[in-house]
């Protein structure tokens, strides 16, 4: 019973965190397209596709896709969803999607990704489709059962996070991808890349505790939750039956309330628990990839590049420099993404750090320049982002941005380094090569890929009359070249389902990536004889192949268990295995789960051979505004704030809405509470009403020495309204963001109940405060790696100033600058953060409240002048991967020191009745002890320690409590 109260106490005070702040915040930037985007609607019983007008050729061909997956993509879970909205964002170069219950909807970012270890044979909408709607199909579960009473109570996003709590995180993405895998002909569950990581680890570290597999770890590089979801979801259909993860899901939503309901619900299916289970779905696992690696008679090589140390890292994309170097983009658990000079002694030399890549898989560089595409986004709409060129010249150091908001990935140089080639993929969801200029940028010219296939990963000849690309229609795929001069082009390789990756022309020889073989190597085409051979023969994965020396040499990466390392091997044609003598040696392991999926494939192909109209319509967000989500009752996290009220949200994000009642247990008053945040312009606009219950206990004087208490209570009206821009200028390594707000605020107190003769110049007593807010926010911060918990280099400002400039009872002013910058500490992963705050005060007769950083250890004082300053230096001390059961698992202890500093001058009283107002010096320091853990296995990261502040002024020695909580 002890657990079970447990259990339901942190359920419910994480579905009130994840409510939190609706009441008593403005409302975030929303993502959303811009106001001039003309958006169309197709309906059917089960879908609603929303798509901008430009994109209707294939939001049509979406809602077909969908229609015909209804019934095949819900039967394994046995559930037929409602009616669901789904939105095309096609402005958008990220390639991903979503579904979310706040409000219930999904998202597909229409751009598809040129790696092809992502993509696979599928087409990129039709893989979105199968995953994101099992995504849909798993979260119907919160009408069944229990649960559809909490959804009826509080709405349908604290049901869905009920549901999410009573399943780990890897059986939600895990059972998705098993369904992409099982339900196409490519799919990442078949791709071998997608679970190299789990296969090295099992084979050379062995099992890791099923904590440290499924919450994953700072000390050790584990694959994320959809590989280890995939092949948990796979062996328990594969030992139990079809309908096995579906019985599990259902009985552990029902019960969602016990403890470790996930497991018990696991044990009445299959008769093991979770952890059981684990550790037989590994054991097998190692046992067969371990017999597939004793097959395997890997082909001589050299390791290039030197370890420092077994922190996972990956030397990526490995190519020659003229000076017998080597260039390589590095990534890892202690990297955020650099390209580094891989030395002859094999050490690696920082040369410089990109900003947000867009990984197509593969690199180019020619004449030492190194050329790549980097994200670029909206200024405004957050649904908006760029794919844009770069160059680097690695002998002088020069940068060039070759694009401007465009849309162009994977981009390669030519082998004079003149021209450029990369994929665009257009706003109408076609496709182009597209050929640039390489010092100017202009465009030299286009193909259109016809039947609007998708073409990806182009590289030139060497003379450059080709390029060749790998290219995906209808989910099947070849590779091909289009001769630049003829304009023509032709395919080499039958259409089909190998995931053909990263071709490579030399000589007489195309190299490529493929699996055919059951493990990712390198293989080459003769391009006249057509003939395919095999170059390498690797353990766990050969990738990227770049060749020199006139044929004679192959670089590529060479996959092990601490990351990609740079290979290096003399090819010999001579050695190479024909295709047709290639033993395939892959798992097969989804074979079982697709042949309990054999009726729903039918029905799925059956679906598709009927055609089916859709009609275009016009969809106006203006009278869709309103969408209610959440409702009931939440808590605010210290438990001191109760809320009853109901949050909404359009599904194009353009309207924010929230309003209730705020019970303020400290004051024992009630609070109503109305929010509108309209988002569809290029401004925000903002409003807020606020009536609300004060109560406060003074001292009042009642003749010498004498006191008398006085208990007081009153009300207070609130309006304001506003406007906000806000503007991402993320154009390098740094994020930058940068916020304008203005604000007119109303403030009306009635019934104030302290005679005229006692004033607080903190409080505002009967009669009306008129005021204006004036706000900039800007934030510039390095791009962090994973172990980082705060970026190396940064800068946070704010700059705030709000005074009455339109008369009534109450004038004051206040100006406020907070500044905050990151530095690097001692050694990687330090921190050293450096905070300075100015404030000036000009109350006449009320004081404003204050944005002020105030010295820890110290009550709030007003002053006329205040400075203050603060010294902060953190760094983790262990990644001990400690679990006490399933009750806690520790994956990183921290510790800080910090010190805060200030001087007031010219203090204010805050009563009449009080002592005199002086300046005033502040000091205080400390120290700070932070645990990062994960509590009942579920995946977000919790952050919860102690800070012990002294001041010496009065001895006093203050603890307080810490708690983050990182979804």
């Amino acid at each position: 019973m002890r657990l079970i109260f447990i259990r339901s106490v942190i359920v419910l005070f994480l579905l009130a965190f994840s409510a939190y702040g609706v009441f008593a915040q403005r409302a975030q930037v929303q993502t959303n397209s811009s106001s001039l985007t003309d958006w169309r609607q197709a309906n059917t019983v089960h879908f609603k596709v929303l798509y901008p007008k430009t994109f209707k050729t294939e939001g049509l061909s979406v809602l077909q896709d969908l229609e015909n997956l209804y019934i095949p993509g819900s039967n394994s879970l046995g559930l037929r969803p409602r009616k669901i909205s789904v939105v095309m964002r096609n402005e958008n170069s990220v390639s991903n999607g979503f579904v979310s219950m706040s409000p219930r909807h999904s998202e597909f970012f229409t751009t598809p990704p040129q790696d092809y270890n992502h993509l696979g044979s599928n087409d990129w909408l039709h893989q979105l489709s199968v995953h994101e709607y099992r995504h849909v199909v798993q979260n119907e579960r919160i009408l069944t059962g229990p649960t559809k009473w909490v959804y009826w109570l509080f709405g349908e996003q604290t049901a869905g996070a009920v549901a999410y709590y009573a399943s780990p995180e890897w059986f939600w993405e895990g059972d998705a991808v098993m369904a992409e895998t099982a339900l196409t002909q490519s799919g990442r569950g078949r791709i071998p890349e997608f679970s190299v990581a789990l296969k090295a680890n099992l084979l050379e570290k062995g099992l890791f505790t099923y904590s440290k597999q499924a919450l994953r770890s700072f000390k050790d590089f584990v694959p994320n939750h959809y590989v280890t979801g995939f092949y948990l979801v796979s062996y328990l259909r594969r030992e139990n039956g079809e309908d096995a993860v579906a019985d599990i899901q259902r009985r552990a939503v029902n019960k969602f309330y016990l403890p470790f309901t996930w497991g018990i619900a696991t044990e009445k299916v299959t008769g093991k628990n979770t952890l059981e289970n684990y550790q037989d779905a590994w054991s097998e696992l190692r046992n067969l990839w371990r017999e597939q690696v004793d097959e395997v008679n890997e082909n001589s090589f050299q390791t290039l590049n030197n370890r420092p140390d077994e922190i996972y890292t990956d030397y990526k994309y490995p190519r020659y420099l003229s000076d017998g170097s080597v260039l390589a983009y590095r990534t890892g658990m202690s990297n955020p993404g650099e390209f580094v000079f891989v030395e002859k002694d094999g050490n690696a030399k920082y040369f410089k750090m990109p900003g947000i890549v867009n990984e197509a898989g593969m690199l180019s560089v020619e004449n030492d320049k190194v050329i790549w595409a980097e994200y670029g986004y909206g200024t405004r709409w957050r649904a908006r982002s760029f794919s844009n060129i770069k160059i680097w010249n690695t002998r002088t150091g020069e940068k060039t941005k070759l694009t401007h908001r465009g849309r162009l990935a994977g981009p390669a140089l030519s082998k004079d380094g003149k021209r450029v080639v990369a994929v665009e993929t257009m706003t109408s969801g076609e496709f182009a090569l597209v050929f640039l200029n390489a010092e100017s940028g202009a465009e030299e010219g286009r193909y259109k890929m016809p039947k609007n296939s998708f073409p990806a990963m182009a590289s030139w000849s060497e003379d450059g009359r080709y390029v060749y690309y790998t290219k995906v229609l209808k989910n099947r795929k070849t590779m091909a070249r289009y001769d630049v001069n003829s304009q023509k082009e032709e395919h080499l390789v039958p259409w089909s389902s190998e995931n053909y990756g990263h071709p490579q022309a030399y000589g007489n020889y195309l190299y490529y990536n493929s699996a055919v073989g059951g493990i990712d190597d390198i293989y080459a085409l003769d391009l006249e004889t057509r003939q395919q051979f095999k170059v390498t023969s690797a353990k766990y994965g050969a990738y990227n192949p770049a060749i020199a020396d006139g044929g004679q040499r192959m670089l590529y990466n060479n996959y092990t268990v601490n990351g990609m390392d740079v290979a290096e091997t003399e090819l010999n044609p001579s050695l190479w295995t024909p295709l047709s003598k290639v033993k395939n040696i892959s798992l097969g392991y989804i074979d079982p789960v697709v042949e309990q999926e054999r009726k729903s494939l039918e029905e799925l192909a059956k679906a598709k051979s009927e055609e089916k109209h859709f009609e275009d319509k016009p969809y106006s967000s203006f009278t869709h505004l309103v969408r209610p989500y959440a409702w009931g009752l939440t808590a605010t996290t210290d438990f001191n704030n109760v809320e009853l009220g109901v949050i909404s949200k359009n599904i194009l994000s353009t309207m924010v809405m929230s309003g209730g009642y705020i019970f303020d247990q400290s004051e024992g008053k009630g609070i109503w509470r109305a929010d509108v945040s309209y988002q569809g312009w290029y401004p925000i606009i903002d409003f807020s009403f606020e009536n609300r219950g004060r109560s406060d206990t003074a001292f009042l004087p009642v003749g010498r020495n004498r006191f008398e208490v006085r208990n007081a209570e009153w009300r207070e009206t609130t309006w304001e309204a506003g406007l906000r821009l806000p503007f991402r200028l993320t154009d390098s390594k740094l994020f930058s963001n940068l916020t304008f707000g203005t604000y007119f605020g109303l403030t009306q107190v009635n019934d104030y109940p302290y005679p005229g003769d006692v004033k607080f110049i903190d409080r505002q007593e009967n009669g009306d405060l008129y005021s204006m807010r004036y706000t900039i926010q800007y934030s510039l911060t390095q791009k962090t790696s994973f172990r980082d918990f705060a970026p190396r280099w940064g800068l946070t400002s704010l700059l705030y100033f709000r005074h009455t400039p339109f008369g009534g009872d109450y004038e004051g002013k206040i100006f406020t600058t907070n500044w905050t910058g990151y530095l690097p500490g001692l050694a990687k992963h330090h921190t050293l953060q450096l905070r300075a705050s100015y404030q000036r005060t000009s109350p006449d007769n009320y004081s404003l409240p204050s944005p002020v950083f105030f010295p820890r250890g110290y009550s709030y004082q007003i002053f006329k002048d205040l400075y203050v300053g603060s010294v902060y230096y953190g760094l983790p001390i262990a990644y001990p991967d400690w679990e006490v059961g399933p009750l806690v698992n520790i994956q990183r202890i921290r510790v800080a020191g910090l010190a805060d500093f200030g001087r007031g001058k010219d203090g204010y009283l805050l009563s009449n009745v009080e002592g005199d107002g002086m300046s005033k010096d502040f000091f205080s320091f400390g120290g700070e002890v932070t645990v990062d853990a994960n509590y009942f296995r579920f995946l977000p990261l919790v952050s919860m320690g102690v800070r012990y502040v002294r001041v010496p002024d009065n001895k006093d020695n203050n603890f307080y409590f810490i708690f983050g909580l990182n979804f």
